[in-house]
């Protein structure tokens, strides 16, 4: 009720708006998109063996966990798998202890501040959101400015952040057998998918700058309280 009553609304992806579009009957939703401060310096690309893989995230059904457990699960042993986030109960069971039931090689990291999340990130080769829906996760955009190759679902405002192949790699959500074989050309391709990354580096600073979108937000607001 609130929103209907709002002089303007704001959404952060087209996907987001076009759900507020449909559920509350509001036409105009102005999409502006989250911003963060932009980092200057690319981190290095890893030249030794070793293949780190990192989810950050909430550990939730909704986001796509069990997909990745599974997917991670086809791969050589050598890599190694990490999760970054807080459990969700469900039931009074453990979402953690079933995903440890199908890839016992994952390592668990519980919630990080942003500082450690960040260097998690940076030290990680590949960050996949496997989403079964999302709007605009901050792990994308810190992900992009820092310079780590993503590998995303095609779930809700994913698709506006990475372009397929050019600045990041996007398998269809909810399917393992996809995700499996983008995983594997990720660790097969490892200066192609940092090439994307430096692409989406470049993007991101043009279309996710903290500055840039918080003066958009700011008209908006001026707009709305000059409203007749």
């Amino acid at each position: 009720a609130q929103t209907k009553e709002s002089r303007k609304v704001t959404a952060p992806s087209k996907s987001l708006a076009k759900d507020i579009q449909k559920e509350w009957k509001i036409n105009d939703v102005k999409v502006i998109p989250y911003g963060l401060e932009i980092m200057d310096n690319f981190k290095d690309l890893k030249t030794d063996k070793e293949f780190i893989i990192s989810y950050v995230g909430r550990i939730e059904y909704r986001k796509g966990v069990l997909d990745l457990a599974m997917a991670t699960k086809k791969l050589p042993k050598n890599i190694i798998v990490k999760f970054i986030g807080k459990d969700a109960i469900y039931n009074n069971k453990s979402l953690i202890g079933k995903i440890k039931r199908i890839n016992p090689n994952i390592k668990f990291i519980n919630f990080l501040d942003t500082a450690d999340t960040y260097n998690v990130i940076k030290n990680s080769n590949l960050i996949v959101i496997p989403s079964h829906w999302d709007n605009l996760p901050f792990v994308c955009l810190q992900s992009m400015l820092i310079g780590t190759p993503l590998l995303v679902s095609n779930a809700g405002g994913l698709p506006e952040m990475i372009c397929n192949n050019k600045t990041g790699l996007i398998f269809s959500k909810g399917n393992v057998n996809d995700l499996t074989r983008k995983l594997q050309f990720a660790i097969n391709n490892r200066e192609y998918i940092q090439k994307m990354a430096r692409k989406a580096k470049t993007y991101a600073k043009k279309e996710f700058d903290l500055k840039k979108n918080t003066i958009k937000t700011l008209k908006l607001y001026k707009e709305a309280m000059k409203w007749n």
